[in-house]
């Protein structure tokens, strides 16, 4: 029909490069080619990846040493809303060391018999403790003599030795011994005292660094059971995954779930990652997280108490061997190649080293991925 032939025309005399009789059209869809070009220029040049893991494992660790390694690092602002996380783990572990004490009625005593104001013990025991005014940090400042001499309590430090068991955080005793830096006025978190300060990661955060053109994309989800249904929102154009289980966590249970051992929820989770479809063609590195910790506590806590056939003994090396066989075994594919690291993601020239390493897997990945080289 005409109007068939009209159509016909118009659109073949673009093709050919005839050119149409509006320059405002030409300069739009010049505009959306040049623009398109960028685009796929750009999706070139990112590398996307993706964090992985149970919770607790070290994955918004990473997320802060990329900060200090190939960004600005902290500034005042955020130094300061770390003050107060760094003062909220003191106390809320401290309370949870308090309660724990005072459910024994032989570790009970020293607490209620006079060593210390009834007041105090009653404010640790109680949430709301911290409301006051001034809040955490300034209950901290006020009251650092009886929080040092508390910490020091016998009660108190037989209920740590059993850590593990009351969700007590790994860097509760690099805070504690360092109370007297901690709560003075003029406090101000050193890039150390916040890689260890523990937040708990909701929701999805994302954060970019550039190295020799190329952009690196990261992306850190909340690891608790909560958090992982939005994980599929993440899933979409991943270069590699970032694997995260910690060394340490074979003698702890879920903050979520008491009963349930952290390690075998860890195993079972990566196993549902890395025998994922969705996932066949993807980079994985496995990163075993946490290697400062587990070379201290398997010398406390025997492994073959949990894992009765292991025969080690409490050599580092040989249990960090027996462990990353744990979670390799788990890969079907006989195509892929996980990449393991035994890392101690608090360490920041550690973490530079082990972050270089990513880079050059990711940008290869990335590449074959591409081009199919």
């Amino acid at each position: 029909s005409g109007e068939g032939g009209v159509f016909h025309c118009t659109v073949m005399g673009n093709a050919c490069g005839k050119g149409s009789s509006d320059p405002e059209s030409d300069r739009r869809h010049r505009d959306i080619e040049k623009s398109l070009r960028e685009q796929r220029k750009a999706d070139l040049n990112e590398v996307k990846i993706l964090l992985l893991g149970a919770g607790d494992t070290g994955k918004s660790t990473l997320i802060k040493q990329i900060k200090l390694i190939y960004k600005e690092g902290f500034d005042e602002k955020e130094r300061e809303i770390f003050r107060d996380i760094v003062a909220t783990n003191i106390l809320v572990w401290l309370h949870t060391l308090v309660q724990s004490a005072l459910q024994n009625d032989a570790a009970a005593g020293p607490l209620r018999g006079g060593s210390f104001e009834a007041e105090f013990i009653d404010q640790l025991s109680d949430m709301d403790f911290y409301s006051e005014k001034g809040g955490r940090f300034g209950y901290l400042v006020t009251h650092v003599d009886e929080i040092k001499k508390l910490w020091e309590e016998k009660c108190i430090q037989d209920g740590y030795f059993h850590a593990h068991e009351l969700q007590i955080g790994d860097s509760a005793k690099y805070f504690f011994e360092n109370l007297d830096n901690i709560c003075s006025e003029s406090y101000r978190p050193s890039d150390q005292d916040i890689l260890y300060a523990r937040a708990r990661t909701t929701g999805i955060a994302e954060t970019t660094f550039t190295v020799q053109d190329h952009v690196f994309r990261v992306v850190d989800v909340g690891g608790q059971r909560t958090e992982r249904r939005k994980w599929i929102h993440c899933f979409q154009d991943v270069t590699a995954i970032l694997f995260f289980a910690s060394l340490s966590e074979y003698n702890q249970q879920l903050w979520e779930e008491r009963k349930v051992n952290r390690m075998q929820e860890s195993l079972k989770l990566f196993d549902e990652i890395v025998n994922c479809a969705w996932f066949k063609d993807t980079a994985i590195i496995l990163f075993l997280n946490k290697s400062d910790i587990f070379r201290e506590k398997v010398k406390n806590y025997p492994l073959s108490d949990y894992y009765a056939d292991y025969e080690g003994g409490d050599d580092f090396e040989a249990g960090c061997d027996y462990i990353k066989g744990l979670y390799l075994t788990l890969n079907e594919n006989s195509n892929r190649t996980v990449i393991v690291h035994i890392t101690c993601c608090t360490d920041t020239e550690q973490s530079r080293k082990v972050l270089e390493s990513v880079r050059d897997v990711t940008f290869r990945a990335m590449m074959e991925k591409n081009f199919q080289i």
